[in-house]
């Protein structure tokens, strides 16, 4: 019996394993070395589908780690969601000058100096400049600390809750930590900014005279993987950030983009140059083992939806369509069959054409693959049999009325209280007329018997026919 029972727990552990996710199929896949002879030396690492989040490939991705430098993707996506104006002037403070440790990442901007947000942005994106990330988070909330209080509350939203962040820049403090799967998380809201891809992307810039700095400063981004020409150029590689701190090690983030796939790889963790040579190892892995796959288009895809009544009869339908064509970037062996279509309808009474009446989800092992729209196809007025119209409800209050000697509203609260008190009335009306009657009957039955009695008694009557009486005392 124990073995029996020790059998059904290993089995059941490995079907946990093999279906608990997505992610951990394909992580087992390229892990394989007879199909894939390569190893990711970086101590954590995630490759992801930036248009849906599927993760593709992790190694220890939920591992809790330093950042570095990495962490001005967030400060550069606070100060880009809270800007309207790049030509407006960011304030250099003392405290954001000179709270730095001596040697750290700068460009050498001095307190009482101004350049303006866009510049800011390239030297914080480009540079990795430290006292420029002060200044922006400044600007933004005031001081530093409120500022990384929104970093971090803006790391949740997104779903990058093993993540903490306590400065704007990524220098080293115990608290301040995250994972390469909640940067992923973080990267892929910041690309969907066209600002953030342009500074991303920029291979150099600079930031003209200020009012204490009579010459430009040159501004070169530090990602060797734009860098044409670099031993780690990868021509598809739309940009990313670069981090280095002795306790995170090396850590990159980066956004590469094939025909119509778009990948992001985030490295933790590795010696130098490490995280260039892993991201590159995997853009490859993602976009040569990774297709394109048509799920369904929208000419395929037809919903006809019947409406039921209370009595479940069929009483109406009505179509369904989705408006895109599906695609999903998915391994080649991919066995579409076991795809499993979910459809949530969630329509009002009154539907006009074009308006979304539901979802449709696509789970992968219960894994959710992608969630498309529901749209109608045409107006419909969704109303069950044995429901009263406006009209119906119009004609049977005139009726009631009529019986009543006037107009009637059985709508109106008033009346409606009316109407019962005057049927409970009747009821009892009716109730103490039949108790009346009952005892008129009782009374004439009681004063015949006394009558008859008398006859009987008396020696004039004696000829008349005997008659029975049942008499209750």
């Amino acid at each position: 019996m124990k073995k029996i029972s020790t059998i059904i727990s290993i089995t059941a552990t490995i079907l946990y394993i093999f279906y608990s996710n997505f992610t951990s199929i394909y992580a087992n896949e390229i892990n394989n070395t007879e199909n894939n002879p390569f190893e990711i030396l970086c101590e954590s690492v995630v490759l992801m589908d930036a248009k849906t989040g599927t993760v593709i490939y992790e190694k220890n991705s939920n591992e809790i780690l330093y950042p570095a430098s990495i962490t001005k993707v967030m400060t550069a996506l606070l100060a880009i969601e809270n800007t309207t104006d790049y030509d407006e002037r960011v304030y250099f403070s003392e405290e954001a000058v000179f709270s730095l440790p001596y040697g750290s990442s700068n460009i050498a901007m001095n307190d009482g100096e101004t350049i303006s947000m866009d510049e800011a942005m390239h030297a914080v994106l480009l540079s990795s400049a430290n006292e420029v990330s002060n200044a922006v988070a400044e600007h933004i909330s005031g001081t530093n600390e409120e500022f990384t209080k929104r970093m971090t509350a803006r790391a949740k939203e997104l779903g990058a809750d093993n993540t903490n962040f306590l400065n704007p820049h990524g220098l080293h403090d115990d608290n301040h930590y995250t994972t390469a799967y909640d940067m992923g998380l973080i990267f892929r809201e910041a690309i969907k900014r066209e600002e953030f891809l342009k500074y991303i992307s920029t291979i150099s810039s600079h930031v003209p005279p200020t009012e204490k700095q009579e010459e430009e400063r040159p501004l070169n981004n530090t990602n060797r993987l734009i860098i044409p020409g670099g031993k780690y150029y990868n021509e598809y590689v739309i940009g990313g950030k670069t981090g280095f701190t002795t306790p995170a090690a090396h850590t990159l983030v980066s956004y590469a983009v094939k025909d119509d796939m778009e990948l992001i790889v985030v490295a933790m963790k590795g010696e130098k140059y490490q995280p260039y040579v892993d991201t590159n190892i995997l853009f490859e892995y993602g976009f040569n083992t990774f297709r394109t796959q048509n799920i369904f288009d929208s000419v395929s895809y037809k919903k006809n939806i019947d409406v039921h009544n209370s009595n479940g009869d069929v009483t109406n339908s009505f179509g369904g369509y989705v408006k895109n064509s599906l695609s999903l970037k998915l391994p080649a062996t991919f066995d579409k069959s076991k795809i499993q279509f979910v459809e949530d309808l969630t329509y009002q009474n009154e539907i006009k054409k074009d308006d979304v009446i539901g979802k449709l989800t696509l789970l992968y092992n219960g894994y959710e693959l992608d969630v498309q729209n529901i749209y109608a196809v045409s107006d419909v007025s969704i109303i069950e049999e044995t429901e009263i119209t406006e009209e119906d409800a119009s004609e049977s209050n005139e009726t009631r009325a009529s019986a009543f000697g006037g107009n009637f509203d059985i709508n109106n609260t008033g009346n409606a209280i009316l109407l019962i008190i005057g049927i409970v009335g009747g009821l009892v009306a009716v109730a103490l007329g039949i108790h009346g009657i009952g005892r008129l009957i009782g009374r004439g039955n009681r004063r015949k018997y006394k009558i008859d009695k008398n006859l009987y008694s008396s020696n004039k009557h004696n000829d008349l026919p005997k008659k029975k009486y049942k008499y209750k005392h």
